[in-house]
């Protein structure tokens, strides 16, 4: 496959015609111990200027607050509650970790970011965070409990989704009552490989920005940009592959695993120009990537509000694990 010459500097995604944001993509570095993230550095200003680009095209207010995460239904004298805490996987580690749940503002999506060392030529990995159902508790009245239990489901279907795609479901038992507890966009996480020269140990800040292009200039040619591989991470985390939302879309001919087909193209939003879609699975030297009506509308298939809606699939210009490599030159 052909190299696509560099993009234009980010200079021209800046003034992109999206309408103003309504779901807000938080970035957290709650959870980052790398230091490579320092107040006021070139790759931290990078990474929020992708997270705010993507959510300039995130343009309907659709996620409702989470206020609490206790959920209580009643049905007579009964009363039946389930508790939630969340979990995402370390960017620092990749290892799960268990949180009290997050109450979250209205439209706000937040995903912790981070660097470890990552093998091969993995750049970075985002990941759903998920939801957790550690306490059930009720007070029983055998003839009203039933009830109580359905009306705790409905309860917290409707919170932890908040009217957002659903990204799983908990199932099973509780005595004789069947449980099918939904969850939707809450917390993700992601995270960028931090051993760019591959011998084995950490890179440092001026390590990094020989092999990454941590800056908001387009890519030189021997160098990784940083702005595309950390908006196809966030495109992940917020829920593209690994969620119930996209399971649904399975069998679609535009996809492989969590990818699109490599070598997918569809226009950018910010000038209507082709270019390889930003959730292809790779990315070659000196390349940079903004998003696309493809990537855009499929957002929108997975049920968010998005540059374009559905219908607008007849305008693209078509013809995983989560991650994205780089492709050598």
């Amino acid at each position: 496959m052909n190299i696509r010459q560099a993009l234009p500097a980010l200079a021209c995604l800046l003034a992109l015609p999206f309408p103003a944001a309504a779901i807000n993509v938080v970035v957290d570095y709650g959870y980052d111990s790398s230091g490579l993230f320092p107040v006021g550095g070139t790759a931290r200003t990078t990474l929020e200027r992708a997270a705010a680009d993507l959510s300039s095209a995130l343009t309907d207010g659709q996620l409702s607050a989470l206020s609490t995460a206790s959920f209580t239904g009643t049905s007579g004298a009964a009363n039946a509650t389930v508790a939630w805490d969340m979990s995402f996987l370390a960017p620092g580690t990749g290892l799960q970790v268990t949180i009290p749940a997050i109450l979250l503002p209205a439209d706000e999506f937040r995903i912790f970011v981070g660097w470890r060392d990552l093998s091969g030529d993995t750049l970075g990995e985002g990941s759903t965070g998920g939801a957790n159902s550690p306490d059930l508790s009720t007070t029983n009245s055998s003839g009203d409990w039933l009830g109580a239990v359905d009306n705790m489901e409905a309860l917290s279907n409707a919170a932890m989704t908040r009217g957002g795609p659903t990204f799983g479901t908990l199932t099973g038992n509780w005595g004789p009552a069947g449980l099918s507890l939904d969850y939707g966009p809450l917390i993700g996480s992601l995270w960028f490989d931090s051993d760019r020269d591959g011998n084995g140990t950490t890179d440092d800040l001026a390590q990094l920005a020989v092999g990454w292009n941590l800056g908001l200039d387009a890519p030189g040619a021997g160098q990784i940009d940083f702005y595309t591989v950390a908006l196809h991470e966030m495109i992940h985390a917020i829920g593209f592959g690994g969620t119930a939302a996209y399971a649904a879309l399975n069998g679609d001919s535009n996809l492989d695993g969590s990818h699109f087909l490599g070598g997918t193209a569809s226009t950018r939003l910010s000038d209507g120009v082709s270019q390889t879609a930003v959730m292809t699975p790779s990315i070659p030297f000196g390349e940079r990537r903004e998003l696309t009506l493809i990537d855009a509308e499929y957002l929108s298939r997975m049920g968010y509000s998005a540059v374009p809606e559905p219908g607008a699939a007849g305008l693209l210009a078509l013809l995983g694990g989560l991650s994205l490599a780089r492709r050598r030159r």
